[in-house]
């Protein structure tokens, strides 16, 4: 009788390694039409949720793809951004002397980043000096208001309403 070898249980088979199950959906292969739709929506300063709803997927999966940098999805959302950015931007210049002035204010507020220029003086040596001064505007207005009212016969105290 002679033996014959059998192969182990365990032995590895040659070649690929088996793909790892993770479990969950497959990932959702966009189509390029879709992609220009993610990049026209962008363009547009959509939200998540309503490019979530135009394209039929969730806002869950909206947000993962645009984090997954270096995807079709992700370039074309933030290529489309910056393209919306450079047409409000052109939009701006074109209308400002003809425009809706605050509406291009508005925008340019939200969307670029733009804001307000304030100057400050933050000199605050004078504050008492200025403190008094309008303490003491605010008395002689109170003053002056109190005086017309009598003279009108309005505001009158009550000791002057009483008659005897």
């Amino acid at each position: 009788m002679s033996k014959q070898k059998t192969a182990k249980p365990s032995a590895k088979p040659k070649g690929k390694a088996p793909s790892k199950n993770k479990g969950g959906r497959p990932k959702i292969e966009f189509t390029p039409d879709q992609i220009r739709q993610v990049f026209k929506l962008a363009k547009l300063h959509c939200t998540f949720e309503e490019i979530g709803e135009v394209m039929g997927i969730s806002v869950d999966t909206v947000r993962a793809r645009i984090r997954d940098e270096g995807t079709e999805f992700s370039q074309a959302y933030i290529k489309g951004r910056g393209m919306g950015k450079l047409s409000l931007r052109r939009a701006q210049f074109r209308y400002a002397l003809k425009g809706s002035h605050s509406l291009l204010i508005f925008l340019g507020k939200n969307l670029l980043g733009q804001k307000d220029k304030f100057d400050v003086d933050h000199d605050l040596s004078n504050y008492e000096e200025a403190v008094l001064d309008l303490r003491e505007r605010e008395a002689e207005i109170i003053k002056n208001a109190r005086d017309e009212g009598r003279m009108n016969g309005h505001g009158a105290d009550e000791r002057d309403r009483t008659t005897h």
